[in-house]
């Protein structure tokens, strides 16, 4: 990976814990410095103890956000904490019952914060084990762990002093916000959104965090700005990442490379990828063939009842190939992890109470099946076979 990958991949680089990988970013930031002022309109941040690289989403979607995180609470708490690291140097030890302590104090809302309910010591354990795995803390005794399962438990921390530079810099209060809307667009206050430099920044920073970039109609602004810089765009990619662009009818997407594999990209490698690589396959070739019908936009809207007949079918076609977790998983857990992984990467969208789902053009743009050797194995004769027996 070159210094912007490794930038791109991580929070942040401490110098404290590869010093070497710090240097290295460090002294390529030159080569990259124009793309990310002028493309991107990252802020690059370098001090003595870090580099880190503010990336903020163009436009933020649902599957944003800290994966550990599974409620409002986590989120809550993790600004308890940062505000409660602000007070502390580099260095200075602290208990975690003085961190329970703030909490209790310091929270104004309903419900109030109650350590003796489980559910909010195990929020709290997420949090600190987040803000621990990324650098921000230390732990020189115990396991916050434990106060998961008993209030009473203690841990001695050392904060690293690095915290202050977690959150990236807002151009106004964070009191004068009062949605999640106000925080994304305060970065431009008065400037014209969709023309210009904000513009340019919000397109290049879709195409980059995002599986894939969608035509939202004829007067979509970001689809208008792809279209007619298509070349431009694609040899900043190239240039800058060696990362490939391809534009579409309705679609865009950046194409990484193979190579040393990415966090969160997609396919992993695990069974979950495998059976959505067959899946997508499976909706490539019923379009093909006429089977479904695409819409103007080039989606496919089915309901929920057949797509989950289509994973059922998908199953006792390559389930010998399937990890035992997912061979033996219900059809109803099978089918919620293989959408909710589509809705993740942008392959699919659920709505209307989730009776219907809508299969996205990115299906089409990724699939996969086993080798031929191992299909005849298990008694398929060819791919036609197979989606004359799904269908």
């Amino acid at each position: 990976m070159n210094a912007l990958e490794v930038l791109l991949e991580n929070c942040w680089i401490l110098k404290s814990e590869n010093r070497d990988l710090y240097y290295q970013v460090k002294d390529g930031a030159e080569q990259f410095e124009a793309f990310l002022k002028d493309k991107l309109g990252y802020r690059l941040i370098v001090t003595p103890h870090l580099i880190k690289l503010e990336k903020t989403p163009g436009k933020p979607e649902t599957w944003m956000g800290i994966q550990s995180f599974d409620q409002p609470l986590d989120y809550a708490y993790l600004c308890f904490v940062l505000a409660f690291l602000e007070d502390k140097s580099q260095g200075e030890q602290f208990i975690l019952s003085e961190i329970t302590d703030y909490i209790q104090s310091s929270w104004h809302f309903e419900p109030a914060t109650d350590w003796t309910i489980y559910s909010q010591r195990r929020s709290l354990v997420k949090v600190l084990k987040f803000v621990r795995d990324v650098g921000m803390l230390a732990v020189n005794d115990g396991n916050e762990g434990q106060f998961a399962n008993n209030m009473d438990a203690d841990v001695l921390y050392e904060s690293t002093g690095i915290s202050r530079y977690f959150m990236r810099a807002f151009t106004g209060s964070l009191v004068d916000y009062a949605t999640w809307q106000d925080i994304h667009n305060g970065e431009w206050m008065d400037v014209e959104k969709d023309r210009g430099k904000v513009r340019r920044n919000r397109v290049y920073r879709r195409l980059l965090m995002s599986p894939a970039v969608y035509s939202e109609g004829p007067d979509d602004p970001d689809w208008q700005y792809i279209k007619n810089y298509r070349n431009m765009i694609h040899k900043d990619f190239v240039e800058a990442l060696a990362f490939d662009l391809h534009v579409h009818k309705n679609s865009a997407f950046v194409i990484i490379p193979e190579g040393p594999g990415y966090k969160d990209s997609f396919p992993a490698n695990n069974s979950l990828s495998d059976i959505v690589l067959q899946m997508n396959g499976l909706v490539r070739s019923m379009a093909d063939t006429g089977e479904v019908v695409l819409e103007a936009d080039e989606t496919i809207e089915v309901s929920r009842g057949r797509f989950d007949g289509w994973v059922e079918k998908l199953r006792g076609l390559y389930a010998q190939g399937w990890s035992k977790e997912y061979r033996e998983m219900s059809l109803a857990a099978l089918a919620r992890e293989v959408l909710a992984m589509m809705q993740g990467y942008c392959m699919a969208e659920g709505y209307r109470g989730s009776q219907r789902v809508k299969l996205l053009p990115l299906c089409g743009k990724i699939c996969g099946r086993y080798p031929k050797e191992f299909e005849q194995k298990i008694g398929i004769r060819s791919q036609e076979d197979t989606w004359k027996q799904v269908i």
